[in-house]
């Protein structure tokens, strides 16, 4: 076994990869990735191109930097993903929130606004917050409240949504 396949197999190699031998040209040494860069590469990799995303086991990953979800780069744009069921908020300049899409009052899916961390229905008009007080469930005849909030994750350009 040589000197990288030693240091990689009991996981010291990134902190001696500065006390290569000269007979270890820095061409041949590959940096080891976390588990949590694997997974990021291997998501992007299977993120439709067309979409900007992927659902799977009640989670959706949004690549960020896709034209569908470039928008959320400026706070207060929002992002309706019907197939998901949400609404994706950049309520400021650290975080992205999802909620869930259909309202609390009659069950309206498409008809949206935001403004000021409240989404507002354009059906009847009724205004919903972000602030998880008194959180109203889809279509149960509720005119305010707070819309039901999914954790989000963010890891460099792709975000992840746990719809549990």
């Amino acid at each position: 076994m040589n000197r990288k396949s030693f240091l990689s197999f009991i996981g010291l190699f990134p902190f001696f990869y500065a006390c290569k031998t000269e007979e270890e040209p820095e061409e041949h040494l590959t940096p080891v990735l976390s588990e949590e860069e694997k997974e990021y590469k291997n998501r992007l990799e299977r993120i439709d191109e067309a979409d900007g995303y992927l659902i799977e086991n009640h989670k959706v990953f949004i690549h960020l930097e896709h034209t569908s979800f470039s928008s959320l780069k400026t706070e207060g744009n929002f992002v309706n993903l019907y197939e998901a069921g949400i609404l994706i908020v950049r309520v400021d300049e650290e975080e992205i929130g999802a909620y869930d899409h259909c309202c609390p009052h009659r069950g309206t899916i498409g008809a949206w606004t935001y403004h000021n961390k409240e989404f507002r229905c354009g059906t009847h008009g009724n205004y919903f917050s972000l602030s998880g007080d008194k959180v109203v469930q889809c279509n149960s005849n509720s005119t305010s409240g707070s819309l039901r909030a999914f954790e989000t994750q963010l890891y460099k350009d792709l975000l992840t949504v746990n719809l549990l």
